[in-house]
């Protein structure tokens, strides 16, 4: 099955991706604030068109840069509705960072399986409905040295599901849902030039979270390695690598799982593809200028998932690959729209979006 992925977000997330980036100059000024709303509109194969509305509020303390609200909310022609909002708070000297973001969706998915092995011919759509909420805090302790302690709750229910598929036979834990909530910390080296399109930088990155609260069943735990390069060699060209490990143990149910597939984990499948306690994950990105504002890039990934850590380093690799351009609306900030065009062993997927895929 060859599977299309296209979205569009208008205007507000390029105003939302200024905002979060670093570098950008900003005056001292506590008055300076600002709102903006915007139209927004998306397609895809799986939803249809679906519009709505996207927003930002940026204010600034005293000493500090541009701290910010964002928020978005977009309802499709097949009734699926996602409502965000995401804000970020910077104090001062920029020394310390507090970032909220809830999440609530009503949307229509495909399952594939579980596991590394599965097949696309014939996905299983179901409904999910959640609600997602995650506070953190995040403190630099010297130069690109930093801290974070955060919470997350996350609670998903089962709303529809086709009879006699493959989430109600086949034993996939916690398939019509559950409540999840508990703490986690994380310590992190950060010295990319930018968040969202970064030219020069290192990001290497431990996390723990441990759900320890539930409604049923056992607790959780995963911790994830995240590592990510840039190098600037010369002009505006940019190599960028990523490795990507998560290990996850306990009673955990099948939506938090850890996930290949998609626009930003392995381009050339579909969204969420594979579902394993483990990943693994490299990707690699050369991008170049070609005229004016427009870029290009060419990229492969390869990655699988698995209930055992000794088995990552073994059997069956997924592998996509593909090319792409870059419209850029922002050179001076390196902020893009992308193109992507990418193949896997048995999907080809494209992707308009904003932002770098990581």
């Amino acid at each position: 099955m060859k599977k299309t992925f296209i979205s569009i977000l208008f205007a507000a997330f390029f105003i939302a991706s200024a905002a979060f980036c670093d570098d950008a100059d900003t005056k001292d000024d506590p008055q300076n604030n600002d709102i903006f709303f915007i139209p927004a509109l998306m397609y895809s194969t799986d939803t249809g068109v679906g519009g709505g509305f996207a927003g930002i509020y940026s204010y600034q303390n005293p000493g500090s840069k541009t701290s910010t609200l964002e928020f978005a909310a977009i309802y499709t022609q097949k009734k699926q509705f996602t409502l965000s909002t995401r804000w970020q708070h910077l104090f001062h000297n920029n020394k310390s960072r507090l970032v909220n973001q809830i999440n609530y969706s009503k949307y229509p998915s495909f399952f594939y399986g579980l596991g590394n092995e599965n097949s696309n011919d014939d996905p299983e759509k179901f409904t999910p409905e959640y609600l997602r909420i995650k506070l953190a805090y995040e403190r630099t302790i010297i130069k690109q040295f930093k801290v974070k302690a955060q919470f997350a709750i996350r609670n998903q229910a089962l709303v529809k599901s086709e009879p006699g598929g493959k989430l109600k036979s086949s034993n996939v834990p916690w398939s019509s849902g559950r409540l999840d909530a508990g703490p986690g910390f994380g310590i992190l080296w950060d010295s990319r030039d930018n968040y969202l399109a970064t030219k020069r930088g290192t990001l290497a990155q431990i996390e723990y979270l441990g759900f320890m609260f539930q409604d049923d069943g056992g607790s959780l735990n995963t911790v994830t390695l995240d590592v990510r390069h840039f190098r600037n060699p010369f002009s505006d060209v940019v190599f960028g690598s990523m490795f990507w490990m998560i290990d996850a143990r306990g009673d955990i149910p099948f939506y938090l799982l850890s996930a290949l597939g998609g626009g930003d984990r392995l381009r050339g499948y579909e969204n969420d593809r594979f579902f394993g306690r483990k990943l693994i994950l490299f990707q690699q990105d050369v991008r170049f200028p070609v005229w004016g504002p427009i870029g290009g890039i060419v990229f492969a990934a390869t990655g699988r998932v698995s209930d055992k850590v000794d088995e990552l380093f073994s059997g069956q690799y997924h592998t996509g690959y593909g090319a792409g351009l870059r419209y850029f609306i922002d050179k001076q900030e390196n902020l893009v729209v992308r193109f992507d065009m990418a193949i896997g062993s048995d999907a080809r997927t494209s992707y308009i979006t904003f932002s770098e895929a990581f």
